[in-house]
């Protein structure tokens, strides 16, 4: 009798738990996340993502830092090796880290996001822009105190943002070769030992 009413009651229950699982709406809608993503040039992006996306963006990231330092190390090891730069050091201060940074959340509509998103860049850029005019300012006031102060043609400063560009991309295919290594070599057969009969 025992085993009938708890055969019962257990049928019962579990009725009742996948009628609680229809009743229940299948989830929450998808929402929309705006997001800044910094490079490795300190250079900020926006995006529309899901909350999936930014999970894994941030997963993504993590590992990055995870492997910051053997990716950095390979990068300076092959910069000192090439002979074109071989003499200039490592400029690693000027690659950073990517970051990532929540915006706004809770966004319902994508076309909303994305409009919203058309806004942000518009006030990003107005920003960066300001930035470079006050930085420009304080060059030009710096540069009224020294009087034997060479003139810069743009030469040097073009020369040094490729240097600097040239050392991100090596970093950045230093971290993809770190992040995926190649297969392992097969390992050599084992040499069969002759013998002596």
């Amino acid at each position: 009798m025992k085993n009938i009413l708890s055969y019962v009651f257990a049928c019962l229950l579990l009725a009742a738990l996948s009628y609680g699982e229809e009743a229940a709406p299948a989830g929450k809608p998808e929402t929309f996340l705006i997001i800044k993503v910094y490079d490795h040039a300190k250079k900020p992006s926006l995006k529309l993502v899901t909350d999936a996306e930014y999970k894994a963006e941030t997963d993504a990231i993590a590992q990055e830092a995870k492997l910051w330092d053997k990716a950095m190390a390979a990068a300076e090891k092959a910069w000192k090796a090439d002979s074109s730069t071989a003499k200039k050091t490592f400029p690693k201060s000027f690659i950073a880290q990517k970051k990532i940074s929540v915006i706004k959340k809770d966004i319902a509509d994508q076309s909303k996001g994305t409009t919203e998103i058309a806004k942000l860049e518009k006030s990003l850029e107005e920003d960066l822009k300001a930035e470079e005019k006050r930085l420009a300012e304080r060059k030009q006031s710096s540069a009224g105190n020294i009087a034997k102060r060479k003139t810069d043609d743009g030469k040097a400063a073009s020369e040094r943002a490729a240097l600097l560009d040239s050392a991100r991309s090596l970093f950045e295919t230093k971290l993809t070769e770190v992040a995926s290594p190649a297969a392992p070599a097969e390992p050599a057969a084992p040499e069969k030992k002759a013998t002596k009969k």
